[in-house]
């Protein structure tokens, strides 16, 4: 079954333990591959899902276009307006028309 085998190795002896037609050395590995973090499969999931065969990848990525056009286009205009916030004529076209009302 189980096999002990000692090396030595920077002065110190190092038991190295060989499993051999283990159960448990099935039950470890699967456990370990459960263990895998959501991270992981979510990846993996979306991976054989979207991009694993090339026809689902382009369809993946002409759907995924136009929303990503939107939300980049929506974020760069708040980014404008944020950064030049008081210049645009948004900003100041009340003052126009007050001052059109006192010449009269």
């Amino acid at each position: 079954m189980a096999k002990l085998a000692e090396s030595e190795k920077n002065g110190r002896a190092l038991t190295l333990r060989i499993l051999l037609n283990d159960p448990l050395l099935t039950y470890r590995y699967d456990s370990a591959r459960d263990k895998m973090s959501s991270l992981a499969n979510l990846s993996r999931s979306v991976y054989n899902a979207l991009f694993k065969r090339t026809s689902t990848f382009i369809m993946t990525a002409v759907v995924l276009a136009y929303p990503f056009e939107r939300a980049f286009n929506v974020g760069t205009e708040s980014y404008y307006r944020h950064i030049n916030r008081g210049k645009l004529y948004d900003d100041i076209k009340d003052s126009f028309g007050a001052a059109e009302e006192d010449d009269e």
